[in-house]
């Protein structure tokens, strides 16, 4: 393949992320404040319906990687799912901004069954299979190393857009409920368009019959994957990444408007965030061929604990919220570059394990327990604010307790340096990147003997 070819397949790999990212962004950032704060529900009532929502999501996000490893079609496995699913996606991504002006439990059953198609239908829909994608498209860890990067640095521009793009445009346009359909309406598209320059130019280069020689029965199947230690601790490591980004962007919002004192800070504060992290990711791959993902993530995420730490020095002080930012940025960019890299490894070790090659429902399955994770954190943050009295600003304008600014600070600094320290720790006792290499061998000796 020509540099030109190979680097414009790295760019269309990443874009799939980018159009996955504006929705996740709007969710794990600003969704809870539109509902709690414009559309005017309880935040405790928020938690629970997404708490809900999580399971439904689990359910779906395997059964879409079961469907998705039975897929064949002219365009492979995982190719087609983009296509069938952009266009019903975008149109989702609008409705959850759409909630009618009517009686709250009407209000609730719409946000139930829009939430529930959005995130827990088409958005697996679209990334179940995008992420078996890239362990179709080739086998070489190297490559494999940096498409995860491109798509973690892209994924961060698809965040990037949404989260600092909608809220300044809420504000141009008058900050009422048509603001808000209006933006998303532009991030629709904008995603649309990523999700199909990505289907058009990733090709699924291993062919199906390597990917799945053979139908496998399901219970045969669920059995190879829970016994595969690496699967979850890749489940881990997506579902912690999902936690922190919960963590740090719904708690920001929260932050930059209470404690900072200052709604607006938040897009610049997380412009800063996506800028250094995006340059940090494209730093990574050299990094990595030098000391490896592992120790790599290991001391980034020690740097990025004590970088999470300097806000303790000036709490309610843009810079110091600033610079804890930027150090515990730096620090997570190798670990957010190299955790799908990871589950790659995974899909290796347990064909070569068990000899059934599970791309989809090892992306499903590390789905699952994330989603189940990201529901478990969302209502978390909502409930703990519920106890601690917040009151909402959709029809008042009376200002927070001291208890609830209290957990606002305690959520946003905390939070953080929890996920971070369980995945160095999960990180300390995994040792597949050093096996690997004799494992592709293995595999590529097997299918040799095989024909």
């Amino acid at each position: 393949m020509s540099k030109g070819k190979l680097w414009t397949r790295r760019l269309a790999y990443g874009s799939g992320d980018a159009a996955c990212n504006i929705a996740l962004g709007m969710m794990s950032s600003i969704l809870i404040l539109f509902y709690t704060d414009y559309i005017g529900i309880d935040p405790g009532t928020v938690g629970v319906v997404m708490l809900i929502s999580r399971f439904v999501d689990g359910a779906a996000t395997l059964v879409v990687g079961w469907l998705s490893e039975k897929t064949r079609s002219r365009w492979g496995k995982f190719r087609p799912w983009l296509l069938w699913s952009a266009v019903p996606y975008a149109v989702s991504l609008v409705l959850l901004f759409t909630v009618p002006m009517a009686e709250q439990t009407a209000q609730l059953i719409y946000i139930f069954v829009v939430y529930n198609l959005c995130t827990s239908i088409l958005y697996n829909t679209i990334n179940i299979p995008y992420g078996g994608l890239l362990y179709a498209m080739t086998r070489d860890p190297r490559e494999r190393d940096i498409l995860s990067t491109f798509r973690m640095a892209l994924a961060s521009v698809g965040r990037l857009l949404a989260v600092c793009g909608t809220l300044p445009l809420v504000s141009l346009w008058g900050k009422g409920q048509t603001s808000w359909a209006w933006a998303s309406a532009i991030w629709a598209a904008v995603a649309l368009a990523l999700l199909v320059f990505c289907f058009i130019f990733c090709k699924e280069d291993i062919p199906a019959e390597q990917t799945a020689a053979e139908k496998i029965p399901l219970g045969t199947a669920v059995k190879a994957l829970t016994c595969n230690r690496y699967f979850w601790m890749g489940a881990f490591f997506q579902m912690a990444h999902s936690i922190y980004t919960t963590a740090t962007g719904t708690g920001l919002t929260y932050y930059s408007k209470y404690i900072l004192g200052d709604e607006g800070i938040y897009s610049v504060l997380f412009l800063i965030e996506m800028g250094v992290l995006i340059g940090s990711m494209l730093l990574c791959p050299a990094l990595f061929r030098r000391w490896g993902k592992r120790r790599s993530s290991m001391a980034g995420l020690a740097l990025a604990v004590l970088g999470q730490l300097l806000i303790l020095a000036g709490p309610t002080q843009f810079f110091w919220v600033a610079a804890s930012l930027v150090v515990r940025t730096v620090g997570t960019a190798p670990f957010i570059s190299a955790f799908f890299a990871f589950i790659g490894e995974a899909v290796e070790y347990g064909h070569w394990k068990t000899g059934i090659r599970q791309e989809g429902l090892v992306c499903s399955g590390c789905g699952v327990v994330t989603r189940v994770g990201t529901g478990f954190a969302a209502a978390g943050i909502t409930g703990l604010l519920s106890l601690s009295g917040y009151i909402s600003t959709a029809n008042t304008a009376q200002a927070q307790s001291e208890s609830v600014l209290a957990m606002i600070r305690g959520i946003y600094t905390w939070g953080p340096v929890l996920c971070l320290a369980a995945c160095f720790a999960v990180l300390a006792v995994y040792k597949l990147e050093k096996q690997l290499p004799d494992i592709l061998r293995d595999l590529a000796a097997r299918e040799k003997a095989e024909g």
